[in-house]
């Protein structure tokens, strides 16, 4: 059933990925502006002047419509992650690290959201230093999140080099 349901949201997170988020939106001048969401790192200056301040105004409300999706997206990924956790990650004290950081990522993903969400309400008024904070959740969401993610990829790999050494005995 936990190997179903994990397949299942592997499957709705590839379709996030490819269909519903969005990796950039329209500027002023129709240039394609990439959202600080999938950037590893920024301060407060470098979103204003990359994002915030070159988004079409009259783009904002549908950005923001694609930005409620952004608040299902932590759901699935973190009850994929948890979920490979608890299949997959068996010593005791690396369970623990990993479910935090499954857990932080989640949390740091919110963060950066409502932040962003905030900021874009306060347009054109500028807050640098809110912006900067915005940034640091989101490199500690990457962190946290690729943290969980290699530890995946690291068990698979490691379970499947175990099959196959004894599939050769």
């Amino acid at each position: 059933m936990k190997k179903t349901v994990a397949t299942l949201l592997f499957l709705v997170i590839v379709l996030f990925n490819t269909v519903i988020l969005k990796p950039t939106t329209t500027g002023r001048e129709n240039e394609n502006l990439q959202v600080p969401d999938i950037t590893f790192a920024y301060d407060g200056q470098a979103v204003y002047e990359n994002f915030f301040l070159k988004l079409a105004p009259g783009k904002i409300p549908a950005y923001k419509k694609m930005m409620l999706w952004d608040y299902v997206y932590p759901v699935i990924y973190t009850a994929f992650l948890f979920l490979m956790g608890q299949l997959l990650v068996t010593h005791a004290l690396f369970k623990r690290v990993f479910i935090t950081a499954v857990f932080a990522a989640f949390l740091f993903d919110y963060a950066e959201n409502l932040t962003q969400l905030y900021l874009l309400n306060e347009l054109p008024a500028t807050h640098i230093g809110l912006g900067t904070v915005m940034g640091m959740f989101t490199t500690l969401k990457w962190v946290t999140a690729l943290f969980a993610l290699f530890s995946v990829i690291t068990v698979l790999v490691q379970a499947g080099i175990k099959k196959m050494v004894a599939a050769r005995q």
